[in-house]
């Protein structure tokens, strides 16, 4: 379950014995938690789509520090993207040593130059997703429609057609494996055409509670109070 930071009302959730009755009531998960727990409901906080980069114009700030997973770069766990690209970033790491063994500004250089071209845009992916996301949230939260975004809606029309069409059910598990991007998906002969009569279809909503059922639930009411300049 993901909340916006500022969702007060959903604050409960960090407590067990709520987080369990909310579970129940999304019948496609319910089941989980029928068995006996190995440890304690445990939450988490601060999450940030975050990048870290050694290597400004070409050249290392230092030497003999190489960032690998999360030391690198860290975002939603949700998309669980993290294992996969964890371990496709130490192979990276293994071939720039195999090659610069003895020369730490090559290696740290070659490997930041392949961390940047090949892991950097799934990073931005997610970052994008976790603000459209976050959008969603606030747009819900304020009893207001979400604005239109066209970059969104075709990943959108794209989600809607998995059950009706196996091009693109193939293509929505290629990129939720991180074997293709989104605009790699997309981008396949005749994909765009397929999904046009997808596009702007309402999705069907996802069982479980609606905001005011899940406050019920929560035994709390109202809304987040939105900061000035949010």
């Amino acid at each position: 379950m993901i909340g916006l930071a500022g969702d007060q009302a959903i604050k409960a959730l960090r407590h067990a014995q709520v987080w369990e009755s909310v579970t129940r009531s999304f019948p496609t998960v319910a089941h989980w938690i029928d068995g006996e727990p190995i440890s304690d409901v445990m939450p988490m906080a601060g999450i940030l789509d975050r990048r870290r980069c050694f290597v400004i114009d070409d050249a290392p700030i230092a030497t003999g520090v190489v960032p690998l997973g999360d030391a690198w770069a860290c975002t939603n766990p949700s998309a669980a993207r993290g294992f996969s690209l964890g371990i496709w970033q130490a192979t990276l790491l293994r071939d720039a040593v195999g090659r610069h063994a003895d020369d730490p500004v090559s290696l740290v250089v070659d490997y930041a130059g392949a961390t940047e071209r090949l892991l950097t845009p799934w990073f931005q992916d997610q970052n994008d997703r976790d603000r459209q996301r976050a959008a969603q949230f606030r747009a819900l939260l304020e009893g207001r429609p979400l604005e239109p975004n066209p970059a969104h809606a075709m990943e959108l029309a794209l989600i809607s057609a998995v059950r009706d069409d196996p091009e693109a059910a193939r293509g929505w598990f290629d990129i939720f494996g991180c074997l293709a991007l989104p605009n790699e998906v997309l981008g396949r002969p005749g994909m765009r055409d397929r999904l046009s009569a997808y596009m702007g279809r309402p999705m069907a909503p996802p069982p479980g509670p609606t905001r005011d059922e899940l406050l019920a639930l929560l035994g709390t009411t109202g809304r987040m109070p939105v900061a000035a300049g949010h």
